[in-house]
């Protein structure tokens, strides 16, 4: 038997992060509707008693993966999990705070989800680096970091008077 060593192909690894993306929007839609329709039920799993936060919970799982399914990219649909991932976390952490006995369940669920957490990470990663785009936090232009410190870079306070006028005041 032999193995190829060869790295991956850029193709094959856009082909790899798009495969991954949409595995994790049938995930969010699997676990989204057995959030909304069993919510009593796994909350009776992890000791709580809040089957209306499962349920909005389950429905933005849903609304993420077909988000994941349906746009041709996929990039802001990850990060969306990415986001309700430390949600999740944030919530069973303080589910499992006080006299729950459930704290094994709990602490079960929390290595899942972070579990998961890290595919959606890889996956955004990917997807990020090959589409290119810019999100919020890795606008090189708007923050550097210089011997530890954040720094912006001085900002021209006419920039918006030089502009033609069919430009309006339009915010870069």
């Amino acid at each position: 038997m032999q193995f190829d060593l060869q790295p991956p192909q850029e193709a094959s690894s856009d082909a790899l992060a798009m495969t991954l993306a949409r595995g994790l929007g049938a995930f969010s839609i699997a676990l989204g509707l057995a959030e909304l329709l069993a919510p009593r039920r796994l909350n009776k799993l992890l000791g709580a008693d809040a089957p209306n936060l499962t349920r909005a919970y389950g429905a933005r799982e849903i609304v993420t993966g077909i988000g994941l399914l349906a746009a041709k990219d996929p990039t802001p649909w990850v990060w969306a999990r990415v986001a309700g991932d430390v949600l999740d976390i944030a919530t069973l952490a303080a589910a499992g705070r006080g006299e729950n006995s459930k704290k094994a369940s709990i602490g079960t669920a929390i290595g899942l989800v972070a579990g998961i957490t890290a595919l959606d990470l890889l996956s955004a990663q990917k997807l990020h680096s090959r589409t290119g785009t810019q999100s919020w936090f890795t606008r090189q232009r708007d923050v550097s970091f210089s011997d530890g410190v954040m720094e912006t870079p001085p900002r021209d306070p006419n920039r918006m008077l030089h502009r033609p006028p069919e430009e309006g005041l339009r915010v870069q």
